[in-house]
């Protein structure tokens, strides 16, 4: 199926009855202007200072979680989707849905973000940021509605990070580095 965005068509892939769209180009749905970064920068800031807020973590802890996390979603072939299909498949397809489409996300648990994303992933950021696990995935967690609504521009899964989230992700080689720390 092909849907077009602006000039040009774009072949998508339908994903459950929602039909969200997953894109074959950033282009067609990320605008190329310093505007939509600083945008997206500062709704990524907003989302860290909630999250030290909530749960009393300096910038450095908020931001090696939201590396952390976009790192494994980078580094995983369409990441961002088999990351909410995990999701759903663990039953929390409603709850997806919502950090997608509607005005009041639902919050997900620590638990069913360890459950659906696998400890190993979880401990893996708890390590690097210095933080418990308990804490990792619950931080992580309270982040979720609002960073997945940021990463899904209108309710559009992107295959790939937008460019303008990069900044954001700890490269593989960093990542391999630290862990050898």
């Amino acid at each position: 199926m092909e849907f077009l965005f602006g000039p040009q068509s774009f072949p998508v892939t339908l994903l459950s009855d929602r039909a969200t769209i997953r894109v074959a180009s950033l282009a067609a749905v990320i605008p190329a202007r310093n505007e939509s970064r600083r945008t997206i920068l500062g709704t990524l800031d907003t989302i860290l200072q909630e999250v030290g807020d909530r749960f009393a973590l300096d910038g450095t802890k908020t931001k090696s979680l939201l590396s952390g996390f976009l790192s494994i979603i980078h580094e995983t072939p369409n990441g961002l989707s088999v990351f909410l299909d995990g999701i759903r498949n663990a039953g929390y397809g409603e709850t997806v849905s919502s950090w997608l489409y509607d005005a009041r996300p639902r919050p997900i648990s620590g638990t069913v973000l360890e459950a659906s994303m696998g400890r190993d992933h979880i401990v893996r950021i708890a390590s690097k940021a210095g933080l418990s696990v308990s804490i990792t995935s619950s931080a992580i967690a309270f982040m979720l509605p609002g960073l997945v609504r940021r990463l899904t521009p209108g309710g559009v899964i992107l295959t790939l990070l937008p460019p303008d989230i990069l900044p954001y992700v700890r490269p593989a080689s960093m990542a391999a580095r630290a862990g050898a720390d």
